[in-house]
């Protein structure tokens, strides 16, 4: 399902494999190879004899090589997010030397895990579809101010493998815009597919541990599915990992929003103003530029107590539901992918 980013060994299978023919399921021997190794890995427990016993067919359908990581290959311990990264991260460096680009390797690593998080994962090899495409595209360009009017034009094939999806947008997106642009639009788009950063910018903020509250300050303050956390410093330095950070809220169902009123002090007048806390060890108060903004903040807050009640994010149940919608639409398997051997640069 869209939004987890399993489909990396899918990626590096393929990129082993050398194929660019669409299946259903990916050859169980270079599935195995691919397992192997990353079987150094801290987050993995790999076992050959468990593989073998799980997988005795010619092949491997994703649903079940899922399954069996879940159930298998985590180390004990070890949460399922974590060993998902150290697992992408491993499958880049099998796959990285297959794809040439214009683009910096960075760009294209983030460009390669957003693509993780669209595909279908009922093809081998992992396909974009062209309602995915479109949709990803016009976000990228509405990030340039829209300097092409329509993707309708923009895609021949009813699905991509990364590297020609990479293609296009080299040709007739990136080329139109300098390399800064494109740097900045990959990082934000990548800081919310795939850090799932819903908010980040600079707001008043003070807090509240089991006593008093600290005094009015001005923070960059950073949302995620997981938490809340203050920082010192600007927002667009800020690293969800940083050592600035100086508050931390976690967010769990039981985590409560409150709209405030407007707080006048001596010092500060502010509004735009709201409550999250984790009653009783932690509050904090945060006020934003206006009631607009607020309501944003609070919707966002809301939204992720909803989605952890579902065990899901909100960028997941995004695509989730994207992709629902397009089985629903059609159920046929796709038959029709993109080839610049075969199609030229994949263009009208």
């Amino acid at each position: 399902m869209p939004g987890e980013q399993l489909a990396c060994v899918w990626q590096a299978v393929a990129a082993l494999d050398g194929t660019k023919k669409c299946a259903v399921s990916a050859p169980t021997e270079i599935v195995k190879a691919v397992t192997k190794s990353i079987s150094g890995l801290q987050t993995v427990n790999y076992s050959e004899h468990i593989f073998n016993q799980t997988f005795q067919d010619e092949t491997i359908k994703f649903e079940d090589f899922k399954i069996y990581v879940k159930n298998s290959l985590r180390e004990k311990g070890v949460s399922f997010g974590i060993l998902l990264e150290s697992i992408e991260e491993a499958c880049w460096d099998v796959i990285k030397t297959t794809c040439k680009s214009s683009i910096s390797n960075d760009d294209l690593y983030k460009l390669w895990k957003i693509n993780n998080r669209l595909v279908r994962e009922d093809t081998y090899p992992p396909v974009l579809c062209k309602e995915e495409a479109c949709w990803f595209t016009d976000k990228v360009l509405g990030n340039f101010g829209n300097i092409i009017k329509s993707t309708d034009e923009m895609f021949k094939a009813d699905s991509f493998i990364f590297m020609d999806f990479v293609k296009i947008l080299e040709d007739l997106v990136f080329k139109e815009v300098t390399v800064d642009k494109t740097k900045a639009c990959i990082d934000d788009l990548y800081s919310w597919l795939v850090l799932e950063i819903l908010k980040k910018e600079k707001v008043y903020v003070r807090c509240r541990k089991q006593s008093n509250w600290s005094t009015w300050a001005k923070r960059s303050c950073v949302l995620t599915p997981r938490s809340v956390s203050v920082y010192t410093g600007s927002p667009d330095k800020v690293r969800i990992q940083s050592s600035t950070k100086k508050i931390e809220l976690v967010i769990t169902k039981n985590t409560k929003v409150e709209s405030l009123l407007m707080y006048s002090g001596i010092i500060h007048h502010l509004k735009g103003r709201f409550c999250i806390a984790n009653h009783p060890v932690i509050e904090l108060e945060i006020a934003v530029e206006d009631d607009y903004e607020k309501r944003s903040w609070l919707s966002s807050v809301e939204e992720i107590i909803e989605c952890i009640l579902e065990n899901t994010t909100p960028v997941q149940k995004l695509l989730r539901d994207r992709y629902t919608k397009r089985i629903k639409q059609s159920s046929t398997p796709i038959t029709k992918q993109s080839s610049f051997a075969e199609s030229g640069n994949g263009t009208k």
